[in-house]
């Protein structure tokens, strides 16, 4: 059974289910902005200082997953955007540093290493099964142009 306050005359149970698997996908970018962006309690009470971290940690999030959804085009492999954030140390942070060197070299040689990376250990595990039941499902797909 689902609790919903939607019209039962405009949203059948088939489309209140879609809407419900959708609303998952929400409380996994949370869960990834919370886990893996420093999104968590800000030891300050200034509001200004608190505001910027919250938009820095988002500004964070939409970095590694533009850098994965890129990845993921490039190879032609289905990238996990959690696994991205969950190994950021692993591949995010050289290539900061790269860009703090101001070494274009580096930085290309970084940023190749860094593909290969996130194209080995980010795939997605299930992808097939997630075009047929999970997001890809109801046409979630990554924002590339």
């Amino acid at each position: 059974y689902w609790a919903t306050n939607l019209p039962r005359e405009q949203y059948p149970a088939t489309t209140v289910v879609q809407l419900y698997s959708l609303r998952w996908q929400i409380e996994l970018l949370f869960k990834e902005w919370k886990s893996y962006c420093n999104l968590r309690k800000f030891n300050t009470r200034n509001a200004g200082l608190m505001e910027g971290l919250i938009w820095v940690s988002l500004l964070a999030l939409l970095v590694k997953r533009r850098i994965g959804f890129s990845i993921q085009r490039l190879m032609g492999v289905d990238i996990s955007s959690f696994m991205v954030a969950k190994n950021t140390q692993s591949w995010f942070y050289p290539l900061m540093e790269s860009i703090l060197h101001d070494a274009y070299s580096e930085l290309k040689e970084t940023w190749n290493w860094a593909v290969n990376y996130l194209s080995r250990y980010a795939k997605r595990a299930h992808p097939d099964r997630d075009r047929k039941n999970g997001r890809l499902k109801y046409g979630l797909v990554s924002m590339n142009p």
